[in-house]
């Protein structure tokens, strides 16, 4: 049993049994390939972040394209989640090459880690992640950091129901992450949770990997929840207009500040496209 003596004066707080869930704690930017997912262990649930870098390429012989990535795995993962880092690859690779907007991940030698090295990790529910990971990755642009995400994805991109919802909602709370991706097959698991687990809790639902990347491409584009400036548009004016009078009905919200830049930076987006 932990015994502290405090001395007469001394009325500091003793330290804290458990060590903080959240590995980046939003004062800054999470690098690109840093993504938060959910998983449940024997404890219960547990924010895990998936950590993608590229550490070199190969070289293409001359004529020929560049050669499939070189993937390696670190974090003692079980055999479903080495599988599902290699689904999840491949799937961003057909996904890049469909899209040819010019990213790639062919020719690089990936590393793709899941810290605390100490705890064996496995089970089927990393994949829209470590796809996630590495999108932002592939862009060079950080992910969202207020949003934690589960759920198994297939080669073809559908994303597959997982268990343990409550106990991965509880780790996103404890964590202090507001916003959730969830597979839709998993959306009455969520409606059933005690309405205080629920309250404030931003939740989305998955059914195939468009549906996470219809939001996920939007905050694969920001930065710290302010849209990147591309080039001079005389519709700023007008953008910056209806961003001060959202500002000013979201403060009347109850809803975390990283939430609130990113709806904001959002509107201006979706203005911006009009």
């Amino acid at each position: 049993m932990y015994k502290r003596q405090v001395r007469d004066g001394d009325a500091s707080p003793p330290p804290p049994r458990f060590s903080k869930d959240r590995l980046y704690d939003g004062s800054v930017d999470t690098p690109p390939g840093v993504v938060a997912g959910l998983a449940w262990t024997s404890m219960g649930g547990a924010t895990l972040y998936v950590e993608a870098t590229k550490l070199g390429g190969l070289s293409a012989e001359e004529g020929k394209p560049l050669p499939a990535p070189r993937l390696t795995t670190t974090g003692q993962l079980g055999g479903v989640m080495e599988e599902s880092s290699r689904v999840a690859l491949n799937y961003v690779r057909g996904r890049l090459f469909r899209e040819d907007s010019g990213a790639t991940l062919d020719g690089a030698d990936l590393h793709v880690h899941f810290p605390d090295g100490a705890t064996p990790k496995d089970g089927p529910s990393a994949g829209v992640t470590l796809a996630t990971a590495l999108l932002s990755l592939a862009s060079g642009t950080p992910a969202r950091q207020d949003l934690a995400m589960t759920g198994e994805i297939s080669l073809t991109g559908k994303v597959l129901p997982v268990g343990g919802i409550k106990e991965k909602v509880i780790a996103a709370r404890r964590a202090n992450i507001p916003a959730v991706i969830l597979p839709a097959e998993n959306r009455k698991d969520f409606d059933e949770l005690p309405d205080y687990l629920k309250d404030g809790m931003e939740a989305h639902f998955a059914t195939t990997y468009d549906d996470v990347f219809d939001l996920a491409r939007h905050l694969l584009t920001l930065r710290r929840g302010f849209p990147v400036r591309l080039k001079d548009d005389p519709r700023d004016v007008a953008c910056e207009g209806a961003s001060g009078v959202l500002r000013e009905l979201l403060s009347l919200l109850h809803i975390s500040e990283p939430t609130r830049r990113y709806a904001i930076s959002y509107a201006v987006f979706c203005l911006k496209k009009k």
